[in-house]
């Protein structure tokens, strides 16, 4: 594994965000963790109150989350 991120992944529709380059391995993946801690609040809540906002608003949480780990991974 790196010891920090790399840089070369978007995430969101058309590349518009990128992971910055340089991050600690350690703090980025902490920070994708605090991510998908988001995400299954904001499912949970989606579901319960049937609000698409909600679940849009996990799925964005979730590519970023994804994006984050797959830059540590390269």
């Amino acid at each position: 594994m790196n010891n920090a991120t790399t840089g070369a992944v978007t995430f969101a529709n058309y590349q518009l965000f990128r992971v910055n380059p340089g991050i600690s391995s350690e703090h980025a993946l902490n920070q994708a963790s605090m991510l998908m801690a988001c995400v299954n609040k904001l499912t949970l809540l989606g579901e319960t109150e049937e609000d698409a906002t909600l679940v849009w608003a996990a799925h964005f949480l979730g590519e970023m989350a994804k994006a984050i780990i797959d830059d540590v991974n390269l």
